[in-house]
């Protein structure tokens, strides 16, 4: 990861951006935060104290906590909203697939995406 989206070089719409399985926006980086995910572990009562840097509480990953915590320790996303038990869970992973951008047609850019670009 780490590059921008370039151009294909070929004719108008041959942009390339980034989109994952389940997401309904498509990204200009690849350093976008919804994409690069840094994640990080701490205990449970750290957890339920904490705020991510949007300063919204995590609540537990519909996903993956109903399996158990294993030794009290969870792990997090500095922009995630959820506390995680398993590495391994779907909302901590990302598929991502460069595409063209005028396949997006269903597609918005992501916020982030386009806050960075200063749009």
């Amino acid at each position: 990861m780490g590059e921008d989206v370039q151009s294909s070089g070929g004719s108008p719409g041959s942009e390339m951006v980034y989109v994952t399985d389940y997401e309904s926006v498509y990204h200009t980086s690849s350093t976008c935060t919804h994409l690069d995910l840094h994640i990080y572990t701490e205990t449970l009562d750290a957890a339920l104290q904490s705020r991510n840097k949007d300063g919204t509480r995590y609540q537990p990953c519909d996903k993956c906590i109903g399996e158990g915590i294993s030794h009290g320790h969870v792990y997090l996303t500095e922009r995630g909203t959820a506390y995680h038990n398993n590495l391994e869970c779907s909302g901590l992973k990302r598929c991502i697939r460069l595409v063209k951008l005028d396949e997006t047609s269903a597609q918005n850019l992501c916020s982030r995406c386009q806050y960075a670009k200063g749009e």
